[in-house]
């Protein structure tokens, strides 16, 4: 099971932080061109090992969560670590949540690497 690896593979949320950091900083390189947003996505895409057609996720079930749910995820995900938070998130088996959660730690993840001055501005 390769993310229960990855897991492992972080001792803190801050040594994760900085791997999908140089993710980011890798894609860049080979096409400084490309939409900062869309390489933060990628990156976050592939470390969370997430696809929208996540199949295995079963069929979508009514909203049954609030917004704040998502905020509270998303933080947890900042401060405790993102492939942790990703995997509690999939365990519920809702896409929805799973859906809503990425998308949110997406924005957050773009927000923090811009604050940081580490990707330019929109």
């Amino acid at each position: 099971m390769e993310t229960q690896n990855k897991e492992n593979r972080f001792k803190t949320p801050e040594e994760e932080h900085e791997h999908i950091e140089k993710l980011v900083r890798e894609k860049l390189a080979e096409h400084p061109e490309r939409d900062h947003g869309e390489v933060v996505d990628e990156a976050l895409r592939e470390h969370i090992e997430y696809s929208i057609h996540d199949e295995h996720m079963g069929p979508i079930q009514e909203r049954a969560k609030e917004d704040k749910t998502v905020e509270l995820l998303v933080h947890d995900a900042m401060k405790s670590g993102i492939l942790e938070t990703a995997r509690r998130v999939r365990a519920t088996g809702n896409p929805w949540l799973f859906r809503e959660f990425y998308i949110a730690l997406h924005e957050r993840y773009v927000d923090e690497l811009r604050a940081k001055n580490f990707l330019k501005a929109a």
